[in-house]
């Protein structure tokens, strides 16, 4: 179990050894993939809605393309009034479809970077009988997220479902098997309930489930749960609640986490830590300066 109050902030990079693009690769995503991966939707509406908004794909992959901006974020940034639309659908249908091929535990390339099993077995080291899988919840962590996937409540959810399976009628909300804060500050492409295609683990909403089927209308309601920069969004209660992780947990790990500078503004450091905090940081393919 985890004692100590420990906040993990996390990157593209800590969801990469699972499957999951980083910055660069979404960028390259969507450029390769994304007029063909939209051309498999189904638009409903009118006749012409399909062609007018695969017209609106190709100038924005052209013009992405051409910018040589490394960030979706930043191009949609600078771009709002043209683009921001159809980018959220772009890097929404590039998470799902990730999402969907995404490994875990044996099955990811290597294993040495497979955290997610480290921390979940350190979460459960304690639980040697049925009635243990109340401790899981004691444990004393917290998660800052930067990305828009639900990788990491998925694992939490399916390693716990199944390690105290005959135990599962006793805890029947995701939210009682997930009891740990988990801030995506960009927000995600939908809550875990909405989370099908593990082995239909997780029941889908009913109205999820009657539309699933990489139709366009399912894909455009989970970008709506995405934020890019410049976005209108309830700051002051992430920012409170940001400010509050920090009062409270005083062992923090950086997961593959780029410091970007607005990031960092948004996680308003230095001022928010203190000379109690313990602060280690991943730096992957980064210099030692």
């Amino acid at each position: 179990m985890i004692d100590t109050p420990t906040l993990f902030i996390l990157g593209a990079g800590a969801s990469q050894p699972y499957g999951y693009p980083t910055g660069a690769d979404l960028r390259k995503d969507i450029i390769n993939n994304f007029a063909y991966d939209f051309s498999k939707l189904e638009v409903t509406g009118q006749e012409n809605d399909k062609d007018i908004i695969s017209e609106s794909v190709g100038n924005f992959i052209k013009y992405f393309n051409e910018s040589s901006l490394k960030s979706i974020d930043q191009y949609l940034a600078i771009n709002p009034r043209h683009y921001k639309y159809i980018g959220k659908i772009a890097i929404t249908l590039s998470i799902l479809k990730h999402e969907n091929k995404s490994c875990f535990n044996e099955k990811i390339s290597d294993a040495k970077e497979d955290w997610y099993n480290l921390l979940y077995n350190r979460m459960v080291k304690n639980c040697k009988n049925p009635d243990d899988y109340n401790k899981f919840f004691n444990n004393k962590v917290a998660f800052i997220s930067f990305n828009y996937d639900r990788s990491l409540e998925y694992y939490l959810y399916n390693s716990f479902y199944h390690s105290f399976n005959q135990e599962s009628n006793s805890i029947r909300t995701i939210n009682n098997y997930i009891p740990f804060k988990i801030i995506h500050v960009y927000g995600s492409v939908g809550p875990l309930s909405l989370l099908n295609w593990y082995n239909n683990q997780i029941t889908p909403t009913p109205d999820y489930a009657r539309t699933y089927n990489n139709r366009y209308i399912v894909v455009q309601k989970r970008s709506e749960g995405i934020r890019v920069i410049g976005d209108e969004r309830n700051d002051e209660s992430i920012n409170e609640q940001i400010k509050k992780l920090f009062q409270d947990y005083k062992r923090i790990f950086f997961l593959g986490f780029g410091y970007a500078p607005e990031n960092l503004d948004i996680l308003d450091l230095p001022n928010n830590i203190d000379s109690q905090s313990a602060i280690y940081g991943s730096a992957k393919g980064m210099t030692a300066k």
